[in-house]
């Protein structure tokens, strides 16, 4: 967060990146003293929505470990998705490359005809 902000756009900042936040915008406007326009104002200003961004990954950064926990629960549980989601992250999944595969199909009379195609 860069910017210079004022001590009630920052709060605003935080209500916005706050995950677990319930008010509503109308119910934060009223008790910081302000109109609902003016959060709106502070919305258009440059850098406002990067600020909120990179708050909220801070916030998401402590929630990270209860959902790994969660995944790892529905992997135990046979979760396809989930299992293929934990091995992708943990880099034990990767993508085999693709062969070619081509075909050669001799006829008597010295005629060729060769197909390629790409298998996984």
């Amino acid at each position: 967060m860069s910017r210079n902000w004022t001590p009630k756009q920052l709060k605003y900042i935080k209500f916005l990146a706050d995950p677990e936040e319930s008010r509503s915008k109308s119910q934060f406007a009223q008790e910081i003293k302000v109109s609902l326009r003016t959060l709106f104002r502070w919305q258009e200003k440059e850098g406002f929505w990067d600020a909120v961004y990179e708050l909220a990954k801070v916030h998401l950064k402590g929630e990270l470990a209860p959902v790994l926990r969660a995944l790892a629960r529905q992997a135990r549980k046979g979760d396809v998705s989930a299992i293929k989601l934990i091995l992708q992250q943990t880099g034990k999944l990767r993508k085999e490359p693709e062969q070619e595969v081509k075909v050669v199909i001799s006829w008597d009379e010295g005629e060729e005809a060769v197909a390629s195609c790409g298998a996984s």
